[in-house]
């Protein structure tokens, strides 16, 4: 699979970012324009307003219908005027109960009340004079109805003057004056007796008190008619009154309702503005802010790309470096491993060992290529000297220190012909501090080692050491020969080495050891193996052919180690006797 690159990744992540932003905008601003499209609809004619247009009409309607019934007396306006009067106080209640507290028309709203049944009072009080001015005029049919009776008595006495037909028409006069004077008793009692006396009278009798009693009428018309003419004048002063008060809560009414819309309009257009304006001030926020966030990523996308071409000029570089890092590491390599093939070449073959020690094993883990740590050995004819040293530091420092001390126990034996351990350590550390000290820097380099003599006829076995034991397994009971505390090098109390004789038992077993097994770290609390589980563990295996000690000495030293790095050169030979 082809690896995309890191400034194409970032690329790809910046014009994601853009998207997103972008389109968090829109987002944004359509949400915000829905939102003022609701606050648009939320503002128009609510049903506070409508109903209280309906109240108007509703007002105006039953105005109409008084006016309707004036003028034709026709009960069905009287019914549609009751009608509006309901209708008008059930808005009335249902303003009552939809109005929100604090509101210009929850102010106003009782006022309204107030004014609309001091209009209906008005209303009623127009009823009233209009139901007075319909008995007037049925008062001037009747006056009318009188003149037209009272002439065409006059014409049909005058055409006919028979008795019989005067008779007839006295009884229609009297039959029409009981219906109209039908309240006026003694009046009526009056005239039936004058009638009555009539039917005894002869026909100019009857005519003499007919006309009498057509003057009466007349003269009692005449002043019905003048009180008729006044109580005609008070209806209409009454009448205009009502109309102009009517007129004037009409007015009041209108101004009151006219305020509330207007009120409504302007509390519908503020939201309206408000909206807007919040929309139009958040689209130039998101616009701004769209601008800002592009901004940055291209000054992002800038950094990136200039990040990017100084990386891979850095990578070019770097490149570069290592491939001639590797080329030196290459050449280093080769070079310490041909340090380790000169430092194999100073120490003893493991055949020569072997021959020299049948029962014998060496267990060498050098840190790196090459060791500061080191075995060696010379078989003369009568005596085997066999050592283990430590010295100081590790890798090539440790192997260039290594080289020099094996060259001092060799001039020690070979060129001093030296034969006691003792003394073999005391002119190697003569030779190394001699060694170590032509240059211009004074060192203190030297070595930590364990030292044998065994003689070939006698069995014995001498020992010196310098910070190195040596440990002897004898029936399963290991004896610590302990070594001097102090170098093989500079030391600032330099004192003679104690040289040790130890008598050979048959299945004796000998171990010369370096520090590096003690010494490493690991288990589970990531702790030193110490000299204490080192010796428990050349006891337990003591009893074992040198093959199986060296493959459980391994073991158990990559199992403490486990994945922990190696700390020291590690080297251990066994050998029994």
């Amino acid at each position: 699979m082809k690896k995309v690159a890191f400034e194409k990744k970032v690329l790809v992540i910046l014009f994601a970012v853009l998207f997103a932003v972008v389109s968090i905008s829109f987002f944004v601003n359509n949400s915000l324009q829905s939102i003022v499209d609701k606050v648009s609809e939320d503002s128009q004619l609510d049903e506070n307003v409508v109903l209280l247009k309906g109240m108007m009409v509703d007002i105006s309607d039953a105005e109409n219908s008084v006016k309707s019934y004036g003028l034709t007396k026709d009960g069905n306006y009287l019914d549609d005027y009751n009608f509006q009067i309901n209708e008008v106080n059930k808005k009335i209640l249902e303003l009552g109960e939809l109005v929100e507290p604090g509101t210009e028309l929850d102010k106003g709203l009782p006022k309204i009340d107030s004014l609309v049944n001091a209009k209906f009072v008005i209303l009623d009080e127009l009823l009233l004079v209009q139901s007075q001015r319909s008995a007037d005029l049925i008062l001037n049919k009747v006056l009318e109805k009188v003149g037209s009776v009272n002439d065409g008595s006059t014409a049909e006495n005058t055409a006919n003057p028979t008795e019989t037909t005067a008779v007839n028409e006295t009884e229609d006069k009297e039959k029409f004056f009981k219906r109209l004077f039908g309240n006026r008793k003694k009046k009526k009692e009056k005239e039936e007796a004058e009638l009555a006396s009539a039917d005894t009278l002869g026909l100019e009798d009857v005519e003499s008190v007919m006309d009498e009693s057509f003057t009466k009428i007349d003269k009692e018309l005449e002043e019905l008619r003048k009180k008729e003419t006044e109580f005609e004048v008070e209806l209409k002063m009454k009448e205009l009154e009502l109309i102009q008060e009517d007129k004037l809560i009409m007015d009041e009414i209108t101004t009151l309702v006219a305020s509330l819309e207007l009120a409504d309009k302007k509390d519908r257009d503020d939201k309206i503005a408000y909206a807007e304006e919040q929309r139009s001030s958040t689209k130039m926020h998101i616009i701004l802010f769209c601008i800002f966030s592009c901004v940055l990523l291209i000054l992002a996308g800038y950094v990136v790309y200039i990040y990017v071409k100084k990386n891979n000029a850095y990578k070019t570089a770097l490149r570069a470096a290592k491939n001639e890092s590797d080329v030196k590491n290459i050449e280093i390599t080769a070079s310490i491993t041909y340090a380790k093939r000169i430092q194999s070449a100073i120490m003893p073959d493991d055949k020569k060992i072997a021959s020299a020690f049948p029962n014998s094993f060496i267990y060498y883990k050098p840190k790196d290529i090459v060791a500061g740590d080191f075995y060696w050995m010379i078989d003369t004819p009568e005596h085997v000297f066999i050592a283990v040293a430590d010295c100081t530091g590790h890798g090539v420092p440790g192997a260039m220190v290594s080289v020099a001390c094996s060259a001092a126990l060799n001039r020690s034996v070979k060129e001093f012909g030296l034969r006691k351990p003792s003394e073999i350590l005391g002119k190697c550390r003569e030779i190394v501090i001699e060694t170590f000290e032509e240059g211009n820097h004074v060192l203190y380099d030297g070595m930590d080692i364990a030292l044998c003599k065994v003689d070939k006829t006698s069995g014995q076995m001498e020992y010196a050491g310098a910070n190195n034991s040596l440990y002897l397994i004898r029936k399963g009971e290991l004896i610590e020969v302990k070594a001097d505390k102090q170098p093989v090098a500079r030391f600032y109390k330099e004192a003679a080495f104690t040289n040790h004789t130890i008598e050979i038992q048959k299945d004796d077993c000998i171990y010369l050891f370096t520090d590096g097994f003690p010494d490493q770290f690991g288990g589970d609390k990531k702790k030193k193996f110490m000299y204490k589980r080192f010796k428990e563990l050349l006891v337990k295996n003591s009893d074992r052919s040198p093959k199986d000690q060296a493959s459980a000495i391994d073991h158990a030293f990559e199992s403490w180690k486990g994945g922990m790095e190696q700390i020291d050169d590690v080297c251990v030979i066994g050998i029994q006797l």
